[in-house]
């Protein structure tokens, strides 16, 4: 009977890279894009890293406002 364990092939598999192994072209570059330089300790959001981040708030203003505007409008007729 064979084991219930397997052969150990498919359960020694990762998608991580091994450690003796020399990274190829695309595992540098993936590297290199995930290199981030560390922040100060400020705990406010580096706007200069976040180039969207005011459209994203204004967006998120404007939405909430509608709403608002849209939940009074149907308080005054539905009721």
């Amino acid at each position: 009977m064979a084991s219930a364990t397997g052969s150990g092939a498919a359960g020694s598999t990762s998608f991580l890279p091994r450690k003796g192994r020399v990274a190829g072209r695309a595992e540098r570059q993936r590297q290199q894009i995930a290199h981030l330089e560390p922040l100060d300790e400020t705990p406010a959001i580096p706007t200069d890293r976040t180039p969207y981040l005011w459209l994203d708030l204004r967006k998120v203003i404007l939405v909430s406002a509608l709403m608002v505007v849209v939940v009074a409008a149907g308080f005054l007729f539905l009721h």
